[in-house]
């Protein structure tokens, strides 16, 4: 059993998702419809729910144009 803490929160910004970010903050999204927004219309602003390994890593999310939504960060 591991206890290793998970972290559960949300991202946002418009353009093209920067998947490198899943990789690199060992996270994933957290349900079907932030799987859909991932791939979405990149012209549309939009918030993805992610779930994840550790705290995401705020200021390469920024180097990407898209931001951590400090508010929404919260163990599980």
């Amino acid at each position: 059993m591991s206890n290793q803490r998970m972290f559960e929160y949300e991202v946002e910004g418009k353009g093209r998702f920067p998947l490198d970010m899943l990789r690199y903050d060992q996270c994933w999204p957290a349900d079907p419809s932030s799987v859909g927004l991932i791939d979405n219309d990149v012209r549309k602003h939009r918030v993805v729910k992610l779930r994840g390994l550790k705290m995401p890593t705020t200021p390469r999310w920024v180097s990407f144009l898209w931001s951590v939504r400090r508010d929404t960060i919260r163990p599980c």
